[in-house]
């Protein structure tokens, strides 16, 4: 069950991940996309797409 939860959010920051690389974001706070919580990049992400 932890482990399908876990793949769950994996696959959910990948997908923003994914969204933000098409918007031209490649880094967030001078770090790369992979290193920012899944938090942060939601962030991002909506400050993108307003």
């Amino acid at each position: 069950m932890i482990e399908q939860r876990e793949q769950l959010e994996e696959n959910k920051k990948m997908h923003i991940i994914d969204d933000l690389m098409a918007l031209g974001v490649f880094k967030v706070n001078d770090q790369q996309l992979y290193q920012v919580s899944i938090e942060e990049l939601v962030e991002e992400y909506q400050k993108h797409c307003q």
